[in-house]
């Protein structure tokens, strides 16, 4: 399951489900809007891969459902982004971009 593209998660920082959505459909430009059955889908296989965990968060009074990223979801997250560097570097040298 690759963890690439922007999902703007801080290891301090929690997000509920819409929040996550939100992160992500602006951060892919409007491109990508998550439904939420794929988002929830996606959460809990992440969870359940022990790559984010549920965090107790309060907004407005209101309890929320709110993740953040674990230190093995910080671990994977770093070697994705050196694949994709990695790749990046390799299409520039080959000029492809």
């Amino acid at each position: 399951m690759s963890l690439g593209g922007k999902i703007r998660l801080d290891y301090n920082i929690v997000r509920h489900g819409y929040g996550i959505a939100q992160n992500v459909y602006e951060d892919s430009g409007g491109r990508l809007k998550l439904g939420a059955g794929t988002l929830y889908g996606t959460l809990r296989k992440l969870q359940e891969n022990g790559l984010i965990e549920e965090v107790p968060y309060l907004e407005d009074g209101t309890r929320r459902v709110s993740y953040r990223l674990t230190k093995n979801g910080w671990d994977r997250l770093t070697e994705e982004l050196g694949y994709y560097e990695k790749i990046t570097r390799l299409a520039r040298e080959r000029g492809l971009i």
